[in-house]
């Protein structure tokens, strides 16, 4: 690559930049920086996803057989995604879908194009279906928010400008050609590896808002982060994959009280389903000791 090919595409990123613009965000209303928006933004997204849903489902042996699981997850899913409105999003009838991969470690993620995918070590763990709701709620607002659309656009401006500068090292003969190949690969996966707590934040909110809006109890969220605390203490390892890219704390825990205390005081006679929750994922916390040892 000769000079006016690295211009060329320095030139391309900063194109990227003069089409981005300001959304609003759904959660607090404010005006926040967007590489892409619009109905062309979320085709780009859909595309780009594509590419990286394949790749992070093999790396957790591939989505699970357990058909009834699956079914509840999607069931779940679809009765939180039926409470959203086009003021709820960035991206208005994003095609969100759901998936239970055969990983053991405690998580959940989403993409940018709406696809949400939970561990079998999350399902082990949790203990109704409230508390399964408010996890899917949680990563419906990642999206809905635009976070998931934020960290994976600027993982492909960073891949764009460390492409082009290690081709261009490499077309002058240089050594830091291949050091800045890996430098690349360990920064894009630092660009992807975490929300921030702001984030976290608005995402449980969102979450928290749309569990209630389908009838379900709002302290399946405080359950739920009250049951993250104790896991990050009894077994850190078990979720360290999690909090990489999901800051955890007993500040989330206490505002999740505080908005089920408060902002839906009344509410918690909404539905719990345990039993039904149990029965689904029977198949799977069969063997939740089994997973302790991985």
């Amino acid at each position: 690559m000769k000079f006016n090919d690295l211009a060329f595409v320095l030139v391309s990123v900063l194109s990227v930049f003069l089409l981005a613009g300001c959304v609003t965000n759904p959660i607090t209303g404010k005006q926040q920086f967007s590489l892409l928006q619009g109905e062309s933004g979320k085709s780009q997204l859909v595309t780009l996803a594509k590419q990286a849903v394949p790749s992070q489902f093999s790396a957790d042996y591939g989505e699970s057989s357990d058909a009834q699981a699956n079914a509840y997850v999607n069931q779940i899913g679809r009765r939180l995604v039926a409470t959203l409105t086009p003021a709820d999003t960035v991206f208005p009838d994003m095609p969100f879908n759901f998936h239970v991969v055969n990983a053991v470690y405690v998580n959940a993620y989403a993409f940018p194009d709406g696809t949400i995918a939970i561990t079998r070590g999350m399902l082990a763990e949790l203990e109704n279906e409230a508390q399964l709701a408010a996890v899917l709620g949680h990563e419906i607002a990642h999206v809905n928010c635009g976070h998931t659309a934020s960290a994976m656009s600027k993982s492909t401006v960073y891949d764009m400008l460390v492409s082009g500068t290690q081709s261009y090292l490499a077309s002058q003969g240089s050594s830091w050609a291949d050091l800045a190949g890996t430098a690349g690969q360990l920064g894009s996966a630092v660009v992807l590896a975490s929300y921030s707590r702001a984030q976290e934040r608005e995402a449980d909110e969102g979450g928290m808002l749309y569990m209630v809006r389908a009838g379900y109890d709002p302290q399946g969220m405080v359950d739920l982060q009250r049951l993250l605390v104790r896991l990050s203490g009894a077994n850190p390892s078990a979720l360290q994959q999690m909090f990489s890219t999901h800051p955890m704390s007993t500040e989330r825990l206490q505002t999740a009280q505080e908005r089920a205390r408060t902002q839906y005081a009344g509410k918690n006679s909404g539905v719990v389903n345990r039993d039904a929750y149990l029965a689904a994922t029977a198949a799977i916390r069969k063997n939740k000791e089994a997973f302790k040892s991985f």
